[in-house]
This record gives C-alpha cells, sequence and structure tokens, in this order.
C-alpha cells in the first residue's frame, strides 16, 4: 500500500499502481487469450489446398488448439511461443496429424442396432430385447436361422421383443447378393416360420442396409404405438408382411427399445465413439426418429458426442405438414443447435 508524504511521491506511487495494473491486465489477457493446448514437432497436414490435386497445402510443425478449435498453425517456435501458464504441450515426436473425415452422407443411427460389439455390451442379458446377431453368406444363415430363433425364444419372455441384426459379411461381401433380392423378402426366411415357432413373442428382423422383417405379433404391437399404414407397412406397397423397409428406420428405436432410454442411448454413443476412433469427425445424416433427436442432443449437451453431426428431417413424410409432433419440435428446437448436433 502506497502511503505518500509529499506530492512527488504520489505522482511516483500512481506510476508504479499504474505499471502494475497494466501488469496485471496482461497477464489476464495472455492466460485468457493463450490456446490450451499445443502439439508440436511433427507434421501437420493440413490439406489446405483447394485445387483438385494431390497437393496437400501446408503441412506445418505444430498446432494450437482453443475451446475445441485450431486457432493456428506454424513452426515449433511460432506456436509454442503462444503459450501460456497452462497450456499444454504435447511433443510429437516427429508423428504426422490429419484432418479427421468429414462423412457428408452416411448414417451411424441405422447401423448402431447392426452392430454385434454394442448390442451384446448393453443387451447381452436378454433382460431388455433378445438380440441375435446373424452372420455369414445369406444362404448360410438362412440354413442357421430355425436353430437361433428356436434358441431364443427359448430364451425370451413371453411377449418379449426377439430382435435379429443380419449381416452382409465383415467386408459387406454379400451385398450385392441383397439388391434387389432382400433376404427378408419373406422367401429366404418365410414369415409363417416365425409366426409358428414364436407364436407369443413378437420378432423384428434388421438387415445392415433397408430390409426389414416382422411377424404377426410384432406387427400388432407396432400398429399400438404407430396404427397409421405408411408407418407399419412397405411404403411402395402399403401392405403388410414381406420386406417392412418403412420401419427399418425406426421400429428398434421407438417400439423395440420404447421405455429403455438408457441403454438406447448407450448403443450410439457406443457407436459413435467406435465412428472416432476410425477418423471420422463429422457426418451428415437424417434424423429419422424423435429419438435420434433426444439421444444425440443429449449426448451433445453433456460433452459425450465424439462426432459433429449434421442433421435433417426425416420422420413420417407421408404427414410433413399436418405432424404435430414435427410443428412442435421445430418451435421447440430453434436455439438449441451446438458444435456437434445441429440443423
Amino acid at each position: 500500500m502506497c502511503i505518500p508524504e509529499n506530492s512527488w511521491k504520489v505522482l511516483v506511487c500512481t506510476a508504479l499502481l499504474g505499471v502494475w495494473s497494466l501488469l496485471v491486465v496482461s497477464v489476464g489477457q495472455a492466460q485468457q487469450t493463450a490456446p490450451e493446448t499445443i502439439v508440436y514437432n511433427g507434421k501437420i497436414v493440413t490439406v489446405s489446398d483447394k485445387s483438385f490435386t494431390s497437393n496437400l497445402g501446408t503441412i506445418a510443425q505444430a498446432m494450437a488448439v482453443k475451446d475445441g478449435k485450431i486457432t493456428a498453425v506454424g513452426t515449433t517456435a511460432q506456436i509454442r511461443g503462444q503459450a501460456g501458464p497452462n497450456t499444454k504441450q504435447i511433443d510429437l515426436e516427429g508423428r504426422t496429424v490429419v484432418p479427421s473425415i468429414i462423412v457428408v452422407h452416411d448414417h451411424p443411427y441405422d447401423w448402431a442396432p447392426q452392430n454385434p460389439y454394442s448390442l451384446k455390451k448393453v443387451l447381452g442379458d436378454d433382460q431388455i430385447i433378445v438380440a441375435r446377431y446373424m452372420d455369414g453368406s445369406p444362404e448360410e444363415q438362412a440354413r442357421a436361422f430355425p436353430g437361433v430363433l428356436q434358441e431364443a425364444v427359448s430364451k425370451a419372455k413371453p411377449g418379449q421383443w426377439i430382435f435379429f441384426a443380419h449381416s452382409w459379411g465383415d467386408k459387406y461381401q454379400y451385398a450385392l447378393d441383397n439388391i434387389p433380392g432382400n433376404m427378408l423378402d419373406g422367401k429366404m426366411i418365410p414369415k409363417e416360420l416365425i409366426d409358428r415357432a414364436a407364436p407369443n413373442n413378437p420378432v423384428f428382423h434388421r438387415t445392415v442396409f433397408t430390409g426389414a422383417l416382422a411377424n404377426e405379433r410384432g406387427e400388432q404391437e407396432i400398429a399400438k404405438l404407430f396404427p397409421e399404414p405408411d408407418m407399419q407397412y412397405d411404403r411402395e406397397t402399403n401392405k403388410p408382411g414381406g420386406a417392412v423397409r418403412g420401419a427399418m428406420d425406426w421400429v428398434f428405436h421407438e417400439v423395440l427399445m420404447h421405455g429403455h432410454y438408457p441403454q438406447l442411448r448407450e448403443i450410439h454413443r457406443l457407436e459413435l465413439s467406435y465412428w472416432a476412433s476410425q477418423g471420422v469427425g463429422a457426418f451428415s445424416s437424417r434424423a429419422y426418429t424423435p429419438s435420434n433427436l433426444k439421444v444425440y442432443k443429449d449426448l451433445s449437451d453433456s460433452g459425450e458426442m465424439p462426432v459433429r453431426n449434421g442433421y435433417s428431417w426425416g420422420w413420417r413424410e407421408t404427414f410433413f405438414n399436418s405432424d404435430t409432433y414435427l410443428l412442435n419440435t421445430a418451435v421447440l428446437l430453434r436455439g438449441t443447435g451446438s458444435d456437434y448436433f445441429w440443423n
């Protein structure tokens, strides 16, 4: 504290206080503007060249990050010079950093219920639904199906959903065998077979693309929640049974997992974490169902969404303008977008 005895001491004391104030402000500003993280001594591939060539653009030595965004790239000396007292600095020791993949059209929301690892991890005890994953060629799956169905029925409680996820091979090698002849067209796996084997259980099948099939009991349960024909039946034929393609987007989420939100959320968190581990940083997809909005917004708000999603609307197209759910949701979602989940 300054206690001046004459005027010249007042001037000196005031000047010293002014210098101290400037130092305090400058230190505070430096802490606020300094990067949170710096990575240095590496090869930062920016892909900043916008031409349609193999030129990758600038390859820098170091990178600064603040609030989840890259704020600067440059030499190690340039970027490390921006560090503040709380900046975390990571020596890459010559390693290469590349941008994440931005997938302009793909659907983790679709693939999550088809991932055997997350399904087994979250639903492995058969308490919520009895989930079974079918692998191999379509012919191998068709031959194995009656035995797997019998086993699943023996584990299921009366009225409990049984869910089958059908693979197209670990490298999608059987995809061409399924288009346009979908293995869930009611021929390779007859609906009558499922009805006989599971009269007391609703059964739903999904392939890893657009195929879907429900037994009679399954169609009845679906209709309790969604009685409109366009939601219950095939969009093209408007007939029940067969390849109920229109149901493939939403039945698992809105019917089978109805009332089991924590488990559905965990299935999608695990799926997005897997995508992030493969280098995906952002993707674009339709928000098929109400639970899609709820799960992804929840993950975004809690800081658990590892990849970014720009979504468009894709629910109940036939009732687009008259659907009160859509209208109310559109109002409630105003201003709720984030860097990780936005419309």
